[in-house]
């Protein structure tokens, strides 16, 4: 088997390059929290309480709870939760879509 020119071989990479870029920015996308149900991640290194001070703190209301006391679902109605949320001491904000394989027992 001939090997293939370098043109053909940079080719690829720039493909391969161009579909790494579309699927992270198409995963950033999807994480982004919409609506007023949210995605919580807290520092794990902190006490499982922490989780509902950050949520109380941001004037929401806890949903349910994750597989991990870092995680959990969160609800307002207010537009700025997310950054509310970040403000308070979450970690990171998500698309509550993201819950489905966190539930406790799952």
């Amino acid at each position: 088997m001939t090997p293939l020119p370098k043109t053909a071989n940079s080719g690829r990479r720039v493909i391969l390059l161009h579909l790494l870029v579309f699927s992270g920015l198409f995963l950033g996308a999807l994480c982004l929290p919409r609506g007023p149900f949210v995605l919580v991640v807290t520092d794990p290194r902190l006490p499982p309480d922490h989780m509902m001070d950050v949520i109380g703190n941001a004037d929401g209301t806890f949903v349910l709870a994750g597989a991990s006391p870092w995680v959990a679902v969160a609800y307002s109605k207010e537009a700025d939760f997310p950054g509310r949320l970040r403000g308070a001491g979450a970690i990171l904000v998500l698309n509550h879509i993201l819950a489905a394989g966190c539930q406790a027992g799952a």
